[in-house]
């Protein structure tokens, strides 16, 4: 089960991570494949394939800051930090997906790992939960946080 959900804005530590190579990073809008005429790209670890927007509705470069962490249970997370601007983007699109109970890509060098459904408006931090490993997740944020501008 993959949940994504919204966070009050925070402040980002400043944590020092380990060199880590920069990845590109989105998170798109999923799309009708007849409406939009593109190619459906497959979602990582299984058989479903959608298509996606041709822009992001956020990229790396909208990221402030990515911090591994824990759930109340325990299982390992990603809390993703955008900018104001992106925070707006979100909040609109997230908005409209909300209501119609879409779904968002979230793609990490040019692969889908995750299309969770939006539940909630999200603007400018979001939780990921997933089936990561804790050490995935480190280095997911490591890479993520040597991204940015």
């Amino acid at each position: 089960m993959i949940l994504i959900f919204g966070l009050t804005s925070i402040a980002v530590g400043c944590k020092k991570s380990p060199p880590a190579k920069p990845v590109s990073f989105g998170i798109f809008e999923i799309i009708d494949c007849n409406i939009s005429h593109t190619a459906p790209i497959p979602l990582r670890g299984s058989d479903a394939r959608y298509c996606i927007a041709a822009s992001p509705v956020v990229s790396e470069k909208d990221l402030r800051g990515a911090d591994p962490g824990h759930d109340e249970l325990g299982k390992p997370i990603l809390n993703l930090y955008f900018t104001l601007a992106a925070g707006d983007r979100m909040r609109a699109a997230t908005q409209r997906l909300a209501e119609r109970h879409g779904q968002m890509a979230i793609v990490i060098d040019g692969k889908l790992f995750m299309a969770p459904e939006v539940r909630s408006v999200i603007a400018d931090s979001l939780v990921v939960s997933s089936d990561f490993r804790k050490e995935e997740l480190e280095e997911l944020a490591a890479s993520l946080n040597a991204s940015r501008p």
